[in-house]
Order: C-alpha cells, then sequence, then structure tokens
C-alpha cells in the first residue's frame, strides 16, 4: 500500500493508493530489493483494515493524536479492541504485540465480531478468545 487517500476532503478514508511489486530475495529467502510493477492503483473503499506485522503499530502515519502507544508499544484498546477513535479497531500484533499467528487470527476474528456489533448492534458471530465456555471435546470422543 502506498497511501491511504481521502478524495472527498471530509477527514475519512475513501481510497487506497496501491503498488504491484515483486520481491527479490536473497539466497536465505530474505526480501532484498522490490520491483514496482505497476504503481498508482487507486481502490475505493469504505473501511480500512489494517494488518501490521512483526515490527509493530506505528500511530503517526495514521495521522490521529487520539490513537496511542502503550508502553509495550502497541495501540491502546479497550475491552471491545476499539481504539479511542470510534469504529477504529485493532487485533493481533497490534493490540498484544508480537505472538503467534494462532493469536492473531483469535483477535482478528474477536475484532470481526466486535465491528459487527458496533455496526449492527448484535452479531452472530462465535466469540474466539473472549468466550467463558471451555473448548468442545473432539467429535467421536
Amino acid at each position: 500500500m502506498s497511501a491511504f487517500l481521502d478524495q472527498d476532503q471530509d477527514g475519512r478514508v475513501d481510497a487506497l493508493e496501491l503498488e504491484r511489486v515483486e520481491w527479490e530475495r536473497d539466497d536465505q529467502g530474505r526480501r532484498t530489493d522490490k520491483i514496482v510493477l505497476e504503481a498508482g492503483i487507486v481502490m475505493p473503499t469504505e473501511r480500512v483494515l489494517i494488518a501490521i506485522g512483526f515490527e509493530g503499530p506505528q500511530a503517526a502515519p495514521l495521522n490521529d493524536e487520539r490513537l496511542t502507544l502503550t508502553r509495550r508499544h502497541t495501540l491502546q484498546t479497550d475491552e471491545r479492541k476499539m481504539t479511542p477513535v470510534p469504529g477504529v479497531f485493532v487485533a493481533g500484533d497490534a493490540s498484544r504485540g508480537q505472538s503467534l499467528v494462532v493469536w492473531a487470527i483469535g483477535e482478528g476474528r474477536d475484532a470481526a465480531r466486535q465491528i459487527d456489533l458496533w455496526l449492527m448492534g448484535t452479531s452472530r458471530l462465535p466469540a474466539s478468545l473472549q468466550t467463558p465456555y471451555p473448548p468442545l471435546p473432539p467429535r467421536g470422543l
């Protein structure tokens, strides 16, 4: 992704500017160079979900002083995984720090449920990590 765009100047992201890239890799498979195959692709959007890898989140590029980092360098959220910015939710590495992908998946599911609740007022999506119920035993036991 190259940039968040606010084309109608209403203070909200309504498009993303993207690049189609190909990565060159060294002998160990690490990325060494990025080749831009196509630049300036504009994709209209109503919502943006950001997946941030192991380097940790950076609040500054999101351009909102209400987004703050905790002492663990994760984005501050409430129990619903929502930041102080209404409608901006965080999960995975951005909210818990570096961890296993299974935690990121579980938090992503919980964030999806919280987003559904926030948008619709109700949700049929199951809770993933935040459930009072123990795991079910495998079928057939």
